[in-house]
């Protein structure tokens, strides 16, 4: 069996690089939490709305009950 043989400027380089690509995966994971979150949001409100009436719609009944119990 072979042994790996690091010296210390080997592993302080490599220690380095994962601390900044470990950065760097931390920002685009978040930004692209942010954007799907985003996405997310507008697909609720819009599914949402095909479920609410709209406010029109409603002072319009209103109206109407007001003629018919007169």
């Amino acid at each position: 069996m072979e042994s790996i043989v690091l010296t210390a400027e080997q592993v302080e380089a490599i220690s380095e690089a994962f601390a900044i690509y470990g950065g760097i995966g931390v920002l685009v994971a978040l930004f692209l939490y942010n954007l799907l979150s985003w996405f997310a949001l507008k697909f609720v409100s819009w599914f949402r709305s095909f479920f609410e009436k709209p406010i029109y719609t409603d002072i319009n009944e209103r109206r109407a009950r007001a003629k018919v119990s007169r």
